[in-house]
């Protein structure tokens, strides 16, 4: 009678065990692992924000989320989810507003966004942009997505706070979220 023996599930799918960054990064293959420490050296440089690892069910499963900005009072917005997929290579998410998508310059985006953004699924008042980046420089295209939908929250926050607090109330409101 043959025994069966218990494979231990890659890291990203073990939903009982929070891993580390590091663990799931080592899952990867060469390639998809590089284009991720890529996103997430960028993304971390431009918003200066943590990393945070949540478990998202079997869809996602283990993924990095970055926060971002929020308007004074309110939570920080999550600017771009980044899953680790050691399978499939990695899935990035920014979830855009429909004032976002409309704020975008899309002529100036490169046809690897735009696919990007047109095929996003609305759910809850959010499109879901996503992309699979292959390469580094895929990764640096994304980041410059996170990038202008950042100025673009930034703006309306500034406008935001100028409206509710006069303008001396809004450089105070906004020096309190830098």
């Amino acid at each position: 009678m043959a025994t069966k023996t218990h494979t231990p599930a890659i890291p990203w799918q073990d939903r009982w065990n929070e891993p580390t960054i590091e663990a799931l990064l080592k899952s990867m293959n060469e390639q998809h692992r590089r284009v991720t420490k890529t996103m997430m050296k960028e993304v971390h440089k431009l918003l200066e924000s943590e990393p945070v690892l949540k478990y998202y069910d079997v869809s996602w499963n283990w993924t990095i989320h970055y926060a971002g900005i929020g308007l004074r009072g309110t939570d920080s917005l999550v600017m771009a989810y980044i899953v680790p997929d050691p399978v499939e290579g990695p899935l990035v998410c920014v979830p855009l507003t429909e004032d976002t998508l409309t704020a975008l310059p899309r002529r100036r985006l490169t046809r690897f966004i735009r696919e990007g953004i047109d095929t996003a699924k609305c759910a809850i008042h959010l499109f879901w942009a996503k992309w699979r980046p292959t390469s580094v420089g895929e990764a640096e295209l994304i980041v410059d997505v996170i990038k202008r939908k950042r100025n673009i929250l930034r703006t309306r926050m500034d406008e935001h706070n100028a409206e509710r607090y006069g303008p001396k109330e809004a450089d105070e409101a906004i020096a309190e979220t830098v």
